[in-house]
């Protein structure tokens, strides 16, 4: 049996908090002030390049403005 890294307990941790949260407010602190940070979750991301997203998001941009 491997041994879970650190990076997967920190992502199991927000798991549980999520599901157990009464409001949201934890378990984002948790991930911008924790999972966010850490290394290992950094070096797994990638850009993503998706059209349809960039539509969606400049749509919410503009409607903040407004």
């Amino acid at each position: 049996m491997t041994k879970p890294t650190d990076l997967a307990r920190k992502i199991d941790h927000l798991k549980s908090m999520l599901v157990q949260a009464t409001d949201f407010d934890q378990p984002m602190g948790y991930f911008y002030d924790v999972l966010a940070l850490a290394p290992a979750f950094r070096d797994r991301g990638r850009p993503l390049k998706d059209a349809a997203i960039k539509t969606r998001f400049r749509a919410v941009l503009e409607a903040m403005q407004q």
